[in-house]
C-alpha cells in the first residue's frame, strides 16, 4: 500500500515545520498549521497544562483506510512521562473536528506503522524500555474500538515485532552530534525574538539561593529546546534521549528536570535544584 505520510514536529517560527515522508525517506521541510483545537484540548485536559505548554511530536497518516488522517501525538515532557516511556495518543476525524481513540500509555520513539491491519485499522509499531520491563519493539493491534494502552503486556493484541517494513511515522529525536545545524538555526531564532517567549520556569539550587535558574521551554522547535539562565550565564540546550523526566544537552552543559526536581551540570559542576 502507497501512501503519503505528514510528519509535523511542534517547532519553529510560530508553526510547526512539517516533514514531507513517502515510505520512510525524508523529504525537504516546509511550514504547516499547529494541532487542531480539539487535540489541544485533550492535551490541555489530560497533562493538566495549557496546551502551548506540552511538548510532543506529531505524525499524520490514514490509518483506516477512509481517505483522511489520523492524528498521532507522542507527548514528551515530565508532566506526561515516567520510566516506561511516554504516551502516545491517536486522533481520528470526527466530522469536522477530532476524536480520541486510543491512549497508549508507555512508548518510546520511533513510532511505526506496519503493513498489517486488523479490524480495518493498520498495526500500530511502539518501542517500550524501562520501569523493569525488558525493551522491545511491539505491535499493536486494533479491536475494533482502540489500541492496546499498554505495549508492555503481552498478549493477542501485543506482540514482539521484529521485521524491518514499518513506516516511521514518528523518528527519534537526533543525538547532538546529528544536530549542529539545527542547534545553529534554534539559536538564532530564539536569540532573534522570532520565537515566541514561553513562560518561564524558575527553580532554586542549593548554596546557591542567590542565583536564579531560569529555563524557558520552546516546545515547537525540533528537537525540543530550553533556554536556560543561571546567573549571569545563559545558554541554549537541545532534547535528549533520557529514561525519565525531560533532559538537554549542549557541550559540556546540562540540565534534567523531573516533577520538579532539577539538575544542572555545567562545566564540570553539579547543581541539584527545586522548583519555586
Amino acid at each position: 500500500m502507497s501512501e503519503e505520510t505528514t510528519i509535523r514536529f511542534a517547532l519553529a517560527l510560530d508553526h510547526s515545520l512539517r516533514l514531507w515522508a513517502l515510505g520512510v525517506g525524508l523529504l525537504a521541510p516546509t511550514l504547516a498549521a499547529a494541532l487542531p483545537a480539539e487535540i489541544e484540548q485533550v492535551l490541555s485536559h489530560r497533562y493538566g497544562a495549557p496546551a502551548a505548554s506540552i511538548r510532543y511530536l506529531d505524525a499524520s497518516v490514514d490509518l483506516n483506510g477512509d481517505g483522511r488522517l489520523e492524528v498521532i501525538v507522542h507527548v514528551v515532557g515530565p508532566m506526561a512521562c515516567g520510566t516506561g516511556g511516554c504516551p502516545t495518543l491517536v486522533f481520528t476525524p470526527r466530522g469536522t473536528g477530532y476524536r480520541l481513540v486510543s491512549a497508549i500509555a508507555v512508548t518510546r520513539l520511533p513510532i511505526r506503522v506496519a503493513p498489517a491491519s486488523t479490524m480495518g485499522w493498520r498495526n500500530l509499531v511502539v518501542r517500550f524500555s524501562g520501569g523493569g520491563v525488558h525493551a522491545g519493539d511491539v505491535q499493536l493491534a486494533f479491536d475494533g474500538k482502540r489500541y492496546p494502552a499498554n505495549p508492555s503486556v503481552i498478549g493477542p493484541r501485543v506482540q514482539p515485532f521484529t521485521a524491518t517494513d514499518a513506516q516511521v511515522v514518528i523518528a527519534e529525536v537526533p543525538s547532538t552530534e546529528q544536530t549542529r545545524e539545527q542547534q545553529q538555526i534554534i539559536e538564532s531564532a530564539i536569540r532573534s525574538g522570532r520565537l515566541p517567549a514561553p513562560q518561564l520556569a524558575s527553580y532554586v539550587c542549593e548554596d546557591h539561593e542567590n542565583e536564579s535558574l531560569n529555563v524557558a521551554f520552546y516546545n515547537q522547535t525540533e528537537p525540543p529546546s530550553a533556554q536556560v539562565t543561571f546567573g549571569p550565564r545563559q545558554t541554549i540546550l537541545l532534547a535528549a534521549a533520557n529514561g525519565s523526566g525531560a533532559r538537554y544537552v549542549n557541550n559540556d552543559i546540562e540540565f534534567w528536570e523531573h516533577q520538579g526536581d532539577a539538575r544542572l551540570v555545567w562545566s564540570g559542576t553539579t547543581y541539584r535544584c527545586k522548583g519555586r
